[in-house]
């Protein structure tokens, strides 16, 4: 939703003749729903730290490190919510990952 908002307002300031498509194409999204989105992206770090944090065995050095790297995967590459990344991928980011065999 963000990224939608972000590239109508670009396109209307380059094309302005395009407000009335990017106006009803978004008709439905008001600046509270981008506000709150955006409030929970920002919160997301947040939720990350206190997550890896809860391993009583990890030192804050280390949460900072798994934050920093966790935080493109995690937050800016995602182009939909429900995107995920590959238990290979998460230990190669420094996540302590069980590959168990499926069978």
């Amino acid at each position: 939703m963000i990224a939608a908002v972000e590239r109508a307002l670009d396109d209307v300031a380059e094309r302005p003749d395009t407000y009335p498509l990017h106006a009803s194409l978004l008709a439905d999204v008001g600046a509270l729903k981008v506000e709150q989105a955006r409030s929970a992206l920002a919160r997301t770090d947040d939720l990350v730290r206190e997550a890896l944090s809860s391993n009583p065995e990890r030192s804050s050095d280390e949460v900072d490190e798994l934050v920093r790297r966790l935080h493109e995967p995690l937050i800016e590459a995602p182009k939909e919510h429900a995107a995920i990344f590959s238990a290979g991928y998460a230990r190669t980011l420094g996540l302590p990952v069980t590959i168990c065999d499926p069978t």
